[in-house]
């Protein structure tokens, strides 16, 4: 036998006379759910719980099935979008200090005569009102573009193009059918890869960059994203060949990258190209990058974030140039310094500004 709460018979129904002390009111405020329930079946519900099966829940996408929860106690129904219907079987499992629904919401809702009591329901159970969880794909969407912004406005790029395609062999058929959502500028949508490299060579400039890698700095994918939007000839990785491409954006598939395993490598390569090595970097002796002659081949020589150029390849460099600075900082990120040394050249010699 299970003891009534607060007017509600052991079948589920109203009961006649007035709510014992304790019934949550208007006046009263809302309870937690876990304490009204344990006041009630404090007594009985643990040996209930360990006589009854779990109960099994099938999966379905479907309005008006039971989906599957985190616990077996729990049958949840859909009824409306944004709202579900989630049958809590107290007298079968006991309480859940986890549920956060209001007592008084569960009194008011097993009161109510026009209330729905879905005929596979035991008694004692109740119907609680629990928003629905977004989905997980449209929480990303949601939370990732500003406030205020469809997300056709969000979206990067073109979608897929217009019957009939144009007929340039340039162009890649699942990007027309599919649409072009890269990080590359409008003249290059519904480009293959190799048909945008291939119209960016003849325009590279003659300066290359080159960053060391000893301990796969994570600036070297920014390094090169950088490169690809000033349209360096090549970028130089020297030590360790693999590094962090996630600062890149893809942008590495446009850009030409060679590596080199060590100082010495990049020292006989630049001397055969005749491409003098030109460091940034603020050591003792270094010039101005500002006043610098900067020649028009060279390679902009990075070391890693922290150490800085390396003594061997310092000692390499024909010259090691500092960026100006007037804060308390002594020195800037190397991507940030990077992107500095390359707009330094585009000035002098992309736009012809005077240094």
């Amino acid at each position: 036998m299970t003891t009534p709460i607060d007017g509600i018979s052991p079948e589920g129904t109203p009961s006649e006379g007035p709510p014992t002390q304790g019934t949550p009111t208007e006046e009263q405020g809302p309870r937690r759910l876990t304490g009204e329930i344990d006041a009630a079946y404090a007594a009985d519900v643990h040996a209930d719980a360990a006589l009854s099966s779990p109960v099994d829940v099938a999966e379905t996408s479907q309005e008006g099935a039971l989906v599957p929860d985190h616990c077996a106690s729990h049958a949840v129904r859909r009824t409306e979008p944004g709202v579900v219907s989630r049958r809590v079987d107290h007298e079968r499992n006991g309480p859940h200090q986890h549920e956060q629904a209001d007592a008084a919401d569960v009194v008011r809702e097993m009161r109510s005569p026009d209330r729905e009591v879905p005929g596979q329901l035991p008694h004692g159970s109740a119907l609680l009102e629990l928003p629905a969880a977004p989905a997980p794909r449209e929480h990303r969407e949601r939370s990732s573009r500003p406030r205020g912004m469809s997300r056709e406005q969000a979206e990067v790029g073109v979608g897929p193009h217009p019957l009939p395609w144009p007929d340039d062999p340039r162009l890649d058929p699942e990007l027309l059918a599919h649409g072009d959502r890269r990080n590359v500028v409008d003249r290059y949508r519904y480009w293959r890869v190799d048909a945008v490299v291939a119209d960016l060579d003849p325009r590279r400039h003659p300066f290359h960059v080159a960053i060391e890698n000893w301990q796969h700095d994570m600036n070297i994918g920014t390094v090169v994203r950088t490169a690809n939007a000033f349209l360096a000839a090549e970028v130089h990785i020297v030590g360790n060949r693999r590094w962090n491409r996630r600062g890149a954006m893809v942008t590495d598939r446009y850009q030409h990258v060679r590596h080199h395993p060590g100082v010495d490598d990049l020292a006989d390569w630049a001397r055969a190209e005749q491409l003098p090595l030109v460091g940034i970097d603020n050591l003792p002796g270094c010039v101005p990058l500002e006043t610098y002659a900067l020649p028009q081949r060279c390679i902009l020589v990075l070391g890693q974030e922290g150490p800085g150029l390396s003594p061997a390849m310092a000692a390499a460099c024909e010259a090691v140039c500092s960026i100006v600075m007037f804060g308390s900082t002594r020195s800037v990120n190397a991507s940030v310094a990077a992107a500095l040394a390359m707009h330094t050249w585009i000035r002098r010699y992309a736009l012809g500004l005077p240094s």
